[in-house]
């Protein structure tokens, strides 16, 4: 955030410059993941997947809060308002660990994915695609299929044994 915010001091054009991030360190087989905006990263395991992160949009919030339903946040028109990104020093990302297991998929990804697909999709994707290349390509295909409105990133990592 740091750089980001001198860039932005730095080049007038770049002024209220700001981006997400979600990232995952793996240490053995303990998972970090820091988040900051409306990417997401999921970990899928025995055919389920779970979001570990927690959307930071104004969408969200609303739902959090009971304001709307968590099934209308897709047709929010807040749903691309970022609560909290990388532009100011010293934003605080949210960092979660959790242990991983031999098979287990890891998925980042942009809300230009999320937007597309639900969660079933990406979980059926994901099952199917053994080899995380192939899954990154089902996905942002299947994103494209739907219209991909926005920039659709995938990144897909499998952890096996040995």
């Amino acid at each position: 955030d740091a750089r980001i915010l001198a860039q932005s001091a730095r080049r007038p054009e770049y002024a209220g410059m700001a981006t997400t991030l979600t990232m995952a360190f793996v240490s053995g087989w303990r998972l970090f993941v820091a988040h900051a905006g409306s990417g997401r990263c999921y970990l899928f395991r025995g055919g389920r997947l779970r979001q570990l992160t927690t959307d930071q949009t104004v969408a969200a919030e609303m739902a959090r809060r009971g304001v709307i339903k968590s099934g209308e946040v897709r047709r929010c028109h807040a749903r691309h308002f970022v609560t909290d990104v990388l532009r100011a020093a010293g934003v605080e990302a949210d960092v979660q660990a959790a242990d991983l297991k031999p098979g287990d998929v890891l998925l980042l990804c942009s809300d230009g994915l999320t937007d597309m697909l639900a969660d079933d999709r990406i979980a059926a994707i994901l099952g199917v695609e053994g080899e995380p290349g192939a899954a990154c390509d089902g996905l942002v295909g299947a994103a494209n299929d739907q219209g991909g409105r926005d920039n659709i990133t995938a990144i897909v990592a499998r952890f096996d044994a040995g």
